[in-house]
């Protein structure tokens, strides 16, 4: 019997510094059956010749949109137009150990609710620091990526079940995508870009789907290289999406985690995400009431559908306490 094929969906936004390294590490995978679509959001970088050269010779597809549709709706895209019983979402500047794909198919089939399987991801300037181990979710509905900046010291060298994967290397069951899917979108495209990966794994998790962490699959991530990681689009939508994750998925019935995130708004307003808060705050404002109607829908579905049990196991720890903990440690070391 043939093994089941995989599909990986990499963006292209001027990331030809990048893209060509990431489609060698895919090519070099030791997973037999793989299709490879790239996307490219208008990228004007040269790289968009290159990889149109490519699709000529039959080595990826390939589709160019005139403008920038964003992470969501091009990873929509490519998740549409592909077939794979598995797909991966691979960014642009993720660089796969060639075992990734293989190892994390496998672990598919260890649990019929396993929906997303992620592996260790490093960082590629230094890969003995931690870039992701998984998502981490708290009480007041922030989210991490688990170990971030960290040494990596075996500290995540455990499988386990976490919340969700971030998105530069998560592979997910066709299965699931069908049962999350929304019209045309898996990932929700309200979400321009940022936190896209969240929502999608919160809505995986709340519907009875799982994450599993694999650390046994690497791979290298640069991280923020199709982005200008302080440019002002780049901290709105932050802000913005955060929001958004917070109207759509919490219940009004969650009274301590609702007086935790209004304490840690409050904390807030006197650091430099106060400022990027008050900055922003009348354009997400205006941008949220432009999609209230949708928004309070999408909200419903889910809230109707959605066991907030199983959220409860992987956000115990307060945001708050982890960061004044983090704060307290480096006082002590002097930093």
């Amino acid at each position: 019997m043939s093994k089941p094929n995989v599909s990986v969906v990499i963006i292209n936004f001027n990331s030809g510094k990048y893209i060509f390294r990431c489609l060698e590490h895919v090519r070099a995978q030791t997973w037999p059956e793989i299709e490879t679509i790239v996307v490219d959001n208008a990228s004007s970088d040269g790289s968009s010749e290159k990889l149109a050269e490519m699709f000529r010779r039959n080595e990826i597809r390939y589709h160019r949109s005139d403008i920038n549709w964003g992470s969501s709706k091009a990873n929509n895209f490519g998740i549409r137009n592909t077939s794979g019983e598995f797909v991966l979402i691979l960014n642009a500047d993720a660089f796969l150990n060639s075992d990734y794909i293989e190892s994390c198919v496998a672990a598919f089939s260890t649990d019929p609710k396993i929906g997303t399987v992620v592996g260790k991801l490093v960082s590629s300037h230094d890969n003995s620091m931690i870039d992701s181990a998984g998502i981490r979710l708290f009480r007041e509905g922030v989210s991490l990526d688990r170990g971030q900046r960290e040494k990596d010291t075996g500290q995540y060298d455990r499988p386990e079940f976490v919340a969700g994967a971030c998105c530069a290397a998560a592979i997910y069951s066709r299965r699931m995508l069908e049962a999350l899917r929304a019209g045309d979108e898996y990932y929700d495209e309200d979400f321009f870009a940022f936190y896209e990966d969240v929502d999608l794994s919160i809505r995986a998790l709340l519907l009875g789907w799982k994450t599993f962490y694999l650390p046994s699959a690497v791979a290298q991530h640069v991280r923020g290289a199709s982005n200008e990681g302080g440019s002002r689009l780049v901290r709105f939508l932050g802000r913005k999406n955060m929001r958004l994750f917070y109207l759509k998925t919490f219940r009004n019935g969650d009274a301590i985690g609702a007086v935790m995130r209004r304490f840690l708004y409050f904390l807030w307003s006197f650091t430099e995400t106060g400022a990027m808060d008050r900055e922003f705050r009348r354009e997400i404002a205006l941008d949220i009431a432009k999609i209230q109607g949708r928004l309070l829908e999408k909200r419903h579905l889910l809230v109707s559908a959605a066991d907030y049990g199983r959220m409860r196991s992987f956000s115990r720890s307060s945001y708050l306490k982890h960061t004044l903990t983090l704060h307290l440690k480096r006082l002590l070391r002097g930093g």
